[in-house]
């Protein structure tokens, strides 16, 4: 305590002020490693947001897909159709049908690829361009 005392009259005598002599900081290599971790972390963050995303719309267009089919099993119902009848996709899209709109696939922004027959049970009436979609609906 004697010495820290005497040093500060010291400083005191030479014009700087004893307040500066015992501040801590930080040097430029921790601040350089600090942001090397951080740039690291928001890296990996990146990668696992854009799998959560592209996950999202792939498990969207399954949804979608699968909405469609029971749609299409309904409309077969209603209108006494058999597995392998004729269906086009203008017997199911447009003003007062099933889909006022075509759905678009939300994993690649396209349209689906239509089938021409009632499906059998297990078979998609419609797929996905994207290959990671699993098109084979569960009725």
């Amino acid at each position: 305590m004697i010495k820290l005392n005497s040093l500060k009259m010291a400083a005191l005598k030479n014009g700087v002020r004893p307040h500066l002599l015992c501040q801590g900081g930080f040097t430029l290599i921790e601040i350089s490693i600090t942001l090397a971790l951080l740039t690291v972390l928001m890296v990996m963050l990146s990668f696992g947001a854009s799998y959560f995303l592209k996950e999202g719309k792939r498990k969207e267009s399954v949804t979608e897909i699968r909405f469609i089919q029971q749609k299409v099993r309904s409309y077969a119902a209603l209108n006494s159709l058999n597995i392998g009848d004729a269906i086009a996709k203008s017997d199911l899209v447009g003003t007062g049908k099933l889909f006022e709109t075509e759905p678009i696939d939300p994993a690649t922004n396209a349209s689906y690829t239509w089938g021409s027959t009632v499906p059998d049970v297990g078979t998609p009436y419609v797929s996905s361009t994207d290959t990671s979609v699993d098109p084979t609906p569960v009725d």
